[in-house]
């Protein structure tokens, strides 16, 4: 495989920027970044990245406190690659067409969220801007989903539909996540019978009503029309039910 052209620092501009010599003058002590701590999590972090072949938006901007987050466990992955489509010439991660996607990259992303703690991933979920409306909560329920799945499918995601004998066994799976109720069990596997194809015989049943032809899930949507149809149905279902409340 050819490897593709991977620009750093000047050579993401597009107009030559023309340098200057000039004396180095020394920085204020203030604004020194101390090296991680030996007794800190750096290293492990950083192995854990390189044995699962992840990227971090911590390490590909040449971030100056990656020293602290990495030390504390936490690290802002990078997905798809460590390559921009952006040539933007204030950050440090480097430009490129983007190379073949890694398919192992999600059980590897999936191994790496178990492996790092809940406490961990807890904080990476809460550090602002907040990832969620109730970061605490989902940053448990990321860990313990994808614990969940290393622990019983091998990090591998799609062992929980690929075997399944029936849409009734695929459904029993999903209900065993975490976080996964009866409303987002069917509909994911809503998804699979009519987005994707891999669900198991009698999966209509299992999903039912979502398996039906009416609008009314992410299952259903495949574009902008099909995304106003779903939130017109919600829409007239939300004031039915307000309807009745009064």
């Amino acid at each position: 495989m050819t490897t593709l052209e991977k620009k750093k620092g000047l050579a993401k501009t597009r107009i030559p920027i023309a340098l200057v010599p000039a004396e180095r003058l020394a920085k204020p002590e203030w604004i020194r970044v101390r090296a991680a701590s030996p007794g800190s999590r750096f290293h492990e972090i950083k192995q854990i990245l390189r044995e699962n072949n992840l990227h971090t938006v911590c390490e590909e901007a040449s971030c100056p406190n990656i020293g602290e987050c990495f030390g504390k466990g936490t690290a802002t992955f990078m997905i798809l690659g460590d390559l921009c489509t952006r040539r933007c010439p204030f950050c440090d991660v480097a430009h490129g067409r983007p190379e073949p996607l890694d398919l192992e990259e999600p059980r590897h992303l999936g191994e790496t969220i178990a492996a790092m703690g809940a406490d961990k991933i807890e904080a990476i979920f809460r550090d602002k801007p907040a990832m969620h409306r109730y970061p605490g909560s989902m940053g448990k329920r990321t860990h313990a989903l994808c614990a969940y799945v290393v622990e019983h499918y091998g990090g591998d995601a799609g062992a929980i539909w690929r075997d399944a004998p029936s849409g009734q066994e695929t459904y029993r799976r999903l209900r065993e996540l975490p976080g996964y109720g009866e409303e987002k069990s069917k509909i994911f596997l809503a998804i699979l019978g009519k987005r994707l194809g891999q669900a198991a015989p009698g999966w209509e049943e299992a999903a039912a009503p979502f398996s039906d032809p009416t609008p009314r899930s992410v299952a259903d949507v495949d574009s902008p029309e099909s995304l106003a149809r779903v939130r017109e149905f919600k829409q007239a279902r939300k004031a039915e039910k307000k309807g009745k409340a009064d």
